[in-house]
């Protein structure tokens, strides 16, 4: 009803009470906060006085009194006519035996039902240690669940391990709900309801995924591959094949990294960048990340970055800066 608040008053202590005393007061037509508050306070402390006087309440349905902070009693209820606890004379009754559920158990009906999102989102974040934001988004459809459920084995398989590391699925997590829902919005941007189907193979999702993890390819490549196998662009399958034959895997290997530093540390082109790192303090710095571009460009952004960070030192410490 407008402006109007109705609120059940139960304490946990009455519980503990014998049967059909004090099992249920309503304070009805409440119509702030503080009312309920109020209200809800002075009957606790009612109900236990009652109690311990010997006098428990029985169901009853009271009303809160403003002026003298008090609730007032309005009537009592006997039983379960009062609260129209009724059967409906045009439903039958229901009964979920295995002629009902056709040819199953109760038991097994019950599998067969969906896990309901919230008890989805606490098993995600307990068993696979995703934040809580990242669960609530996959939880948008049990189907994305089981995707991300199927990835994430895909990528256990690739690493060689059962362990369950909270980096890996929020990882994964991420790239599901902002790389391929941002795939899976329409024009204006909106994610579709109901969810279409997704048309990448879990198993190449989470390989995806693993060869970023791995460092095997950047993240701005993995999004081109992936952009690619949503739209079904050169025939991609499997991401890890695509990337070799494409030369799109980082460069990890120390003597190929070594052989392109050196080729560009000795260009004579940048011997004044030379110099300037073997001056040290923050001209080394700056000459640095300097070479570290050049090298980025010439390799297209396909060197490792943190190995070639270590090679890249090791060539400029060894290199003259005459």
């Amino acid at each position: 009803k407008s402006n109007n608040l109705i609120t059940d008053i139960h304490n946990p202590f009455l519980k503990k009470l014998p049967a059909n005393t004090g099992h249920r007061v309503e304070v009805k037509n409440l119509n702030s906060i503080s009312q309920v508050i109020n209200s809800t306070e002075f009957e606790v402390a009612r109900q236990v006085r009652k109690y311990v006087e010997g006098n428990p309440t029985g169901q009853e349905t009271r009303t809160y009194d403003v002026m003298a902070n008090e609730t007032v009693l309005t009537r009592r209820k006997e039983g379960a006519i009062d609260y129209k606890f009724m059967p409906e004379p045009d439903l039958p009754p229901l009964v979920l035996n295995e002629t009902a559920l056709g040819g199953i158990t109760l038991d097994k009906f019950l599998n067969t039902i969906n896990e309901l999102p919230i008890d989805a989102i606490e098993r995600l974040k307990n068993d696979f240690g995703l934040i809580n934001d990242t669960a609530q988004k996959l939880t948008c459809d049990p189907n994305i669940v089981r995707y991300f459920e199927m990835s994430h084995k895909h990528i256990q398989r690739h690493f060689g391990t059962n362990v369950i590391d909270s980096n890996t699925s929020n990882t994964l997590g991420n790239w599901i709900t902002n790389d391929l829902f941002g795939l899976l919005k329409d024009e204006s941007g909106s994610m579709p309801n109901p969810i279409p189907i997704i048309d990448i193979d879990a198993k190449y999702f989470g390989t995806l995924v693993w060869m970023v993890l791995d460092e095997m390819v950047s993240s701005r490549t993995a999004k081109t591959i992936l952009d690619k196998m949503f739209h079904k662009k050169d025939i991609i399958n499997c991401p890890m094949l695509f990337a070799k034959e494409n030369g799109l895997q980082l460069i990890s290997n120390e003597n190929e990294l070594k052989i392109i530093c050196q080729n560009i540390v000795n260009n004579s082109k940048f011997s004044a960048q030379l110099s300037q790192y073997h001056k040290g303090g923050k001209n080394s710095s700056k000459a640095e990340k300097f070479f570290m571009g050049q090298v980025m460009k010439g390799t297209k952004g396909q060197a490792q970055p943190k190995i070639l960070a270590k090679v890249l030192r090791s060539v400029l410490n060894s290199s003259s800066g005459k």
